[in-house]
């Protein structure tokens, strides 16, 4: 009980030395220089910079293409870098981009692992630097949202690599269901499955689900409870490496090599048949428009071999694509 109490005393006192102003916060911005254009560069401590950026960072430690960070090794000695956030509660906050760009606020929606980011109480610049009243980083605001503390930790331990049971979910009434699934991966799950606990824990939310599957281990094994008919069963799913999602595309195409933005038109392509500057159109005789489209009917598919069409130099082709990674 002495050392609760110590504890307690000695962080109340760390808390009411805090600058609740956030002017020593915005001085410690533009002294180190954090914004750069469109892009962050935020010391850290044992002399890394994190960088937040649209454009890719050569030469970087680590990079995470799913939330545009990278991580580089700083040129000389940083002094007073930025701690990231421990002990306080994220409510009061700052959002710092540069002179006369600082807005006070709080995290109003959490982020929900690469689906959705986080978002402010009020309208903020980007990128910025989102700080607590002690300048500890909370998180990094883009033009999406914000990235927070736990997937900003998350890429410092292991860079950008995310777990996958090759499910998407949606939250109704019933509960967390599996909307869709990828067809490339050997899962347990069925669309419609209601899921209850993972690894012996309740699912309360979304958000919690997504973020522990996306920071589990890859080749790991997940026991998820779910409902299926009325029936509870007790899966054992493998976690796959995640390919998609955040500023990637999330089709379960990218299994094949193939990445695609908002209008379905290819940007990137290591799979034989499927082209960069193509556009997607069909699915197993089903017309797409979106990529949840996508993801939806590629779940559907029911025999080993289906079609896809993609629109090339203005024609349609056609040819059969085989679910040829089912056994990785």
């Amino acid at each position: 009980m002495k050392k609760a109490a110590l504890l307690l005393w000695l962080l109340s006192i760390f808390v009411y030395a805090c600058n609740t102003t956030f002017q020593s916060c915005y001085k410690k911005t533009v002294a180190l220089g954090v914004v750069h254009n469109d892009s962050l560069y935020i010391p850290l401590e044992n002399n890394k910079i994190l960088i937040y950026s649209d454009t890719p960072v050569k030469h970087a430690l680590k990079s995470d293409p799913f939330l545009h960070l990278y991580l580089k090794k700083a040129p000389k000695k940083i002094h007073h870098p930025f701690k990231i956030n421990r002990y306080l509660s994220d409510k009061k906050l700052v959002s710092i981009h540069n002179k006369n760009k600082i807005v006070c606020g709080h995290i109003k929606q959490q982020q929900a692992g690469l689906e959705r980011l986080a978002v402010f109480s009020k309208k903020i610049f980007h990128p910025s630097i989102i700080l607590n009243g002690c300048c500890e980083l909370v998180g990094i605001g883009t033009s999406r949202g914000i990235i927070q503390k736990p997937y900003i930790k998350h890429f410092l331990r292991r860079g950008g690599v995310y777990g996958d049971l090759g499910i998407r979910l949606k939250r109704c009434k019933e509960g967390l269901i599996v909307e869709s699934v990828d067809p490339f991966l050997q899962t347990p799950f069925k669309i419609g499955d209601r899921i209850v606990a993972l690894n012996g824990k309740r699912v309360k939310t979304k958000k919690d689900f997504q973020q522990k599957v996306l920071f589990a281990s890859v080749g790991s094994i997940c026991v998820v409870n779910v409902f299926r008919y009325k029936k509870q069963h007790t899966l054992k799913a493998k976690v796959y490496k995640r390919l998609g999602g955040g500023y990637l595309s999330d089709t379960f195409l990218e299994r094949l090599g193939v990445y695609v933005d908002a209008k379905l038109q290819v940007v990137r392509s290591s799979f034989a048949k499927i082209y960069k500057g193509d556009k997607l159109k069909v699915i197993d005789r089903h017309r797409v428009w979106t990529q949840k489209d996508v993801r939806k009917w590629l779940s559907n598919v029911k025999n080993e071999r289906f079609l896809i069409c993609v629109e090339r130099r203005g024609l349609d082709i056609f040819f059969p694509l085989d679910k040829v990674l089912k056994n990785r």
